[in-house]
């Protein structure tokens, strides 16, 4: 017979304290980067206790959370969900497994930018063409791998009138392994012409050169 005193064992589960069989340690190594200008990439060291992560994106406007599987050939996300330019967005990150989840470790701010082009001027070549340069390391800024870029040249002109019109000229150019870039426009005698240029995604043109 079973006493009435006689209760069922109950294992306490705590995946939060360090001494207990059942810990899951937190995300280490957090570092949050630009993947693209519409997305975001954070990367951390895994564990192997964990089955998923579980993110938290903060803005002063909103705040978004995902829940994504553990692939233990990759130790980063990519948060592509509504990322704008010119935001600083927050991330609070734990770990999850079939016991219980981790503390909460946070990010650094990340102010996330589509920048200018680092130089940009004009050559002369003759009395019709004009040669563009500029510089523009694309792998200092963004983590996604690409082959090549859009570009957006603006150029106002001003004739010997002093009438003002204005071009847009889009191209598409190969990233320049030394960032150095070039592009040859044709203008016509006695003109004066101010270029900027922008470089040019599906959903964003980055800041505005200086003008030449």
């Amino acid at each position: 017979m079973t006493g009435c005193n006689d209760l069922p064992e109950f294992e306490v589960v705590n995946t939060q304290d360090p001494n207990s069989d059942y810990f899951l340690d937190s995300p280490k190594n957090m570092v949050v980067e630009a993947y693209d200008d519409h997305a975001l990439i954070i990367y951390y060291d895994q564990t192997s206790q964990a089955d998923s992560i579980i993110i938290i994106r903060k803005s002063l406007e909103e705040s978004a959370v995902v829940i994504a599987p553990i692939d233990y050939g990759t130790s980063f996300f990519i948060d592509s969900a509504g990322i704008i330019v010119d935001k600083t967005y927050n991330y609070e990150l734990r770990f999850l497994n079939e016991f219980g989840v981790s503390m909460i470790v946070n990010t650094l701010p990340y102010h996330h930018e589509f920048a200018a082009v680092d130089s940009f001027f004009s050559e002369q070549l003759n009395e019709h063409e004009v040669r563009l340069h500029w510089t523009y390391c694309y792998d200092e800024h963004f983590a996604k791998e690409k082959s090549k870029l859009s570009w957006r040249i603006n150029k106002a002109i001003y004739n010997e009138s002093f009438a003002l019109d204005s071009a847009v000229i889009d191209t598409l150019l190969v990233i320049e392994p030394n960032c150095n870039y070039s592009f040859i426009d044709q203008v016509e005698l006695g003109d004066s012409i101010v270029y900027t240029i922008q470089l040019k995604s599906p959903h964003n043109l980055s800041q505005l050169s200086n003008p030449t």
